[in-house]
């Protein structure tokens, strides 16, 4: 299981492809939370596979590819 923790509300989730669109935040397809406004604060542990986004700052490693317009990351990408 990985976690993922949403403005201070903390999920579990087995999946690790984060997609953050039109204020919905989906885990593997799934819809986790929607209806989110303004600046999100997304904080994932475990190994994040893939992540799409619109803006987003990285505090770690990304195994996969990372889909977004703005980007800024403190750790590893693995793929593009």
């Amino acid at each position: 299981m990985n976690i993922i923790t949403i403005n201070g509300k903390t999920h579990y989730v087995s999946g690790n492809n984060i997609s953050v669109t039109n204020g919905k935040i989906k885990v593997d397809g799934k819809v986790l939370e929607e209806g989110l406004k303004g600046e999100v604060t997304i904080k994932f542990e475990g190994d994040l596979a893939s992540l799409s986004a619109t803006e987003v700052k990285v505090n770690g490693s990304v195994h996969g590819d990372v889909d977004c317009t703005s980007l800024k990351v403190e750790g590893d990408i693995g793929g593009e």
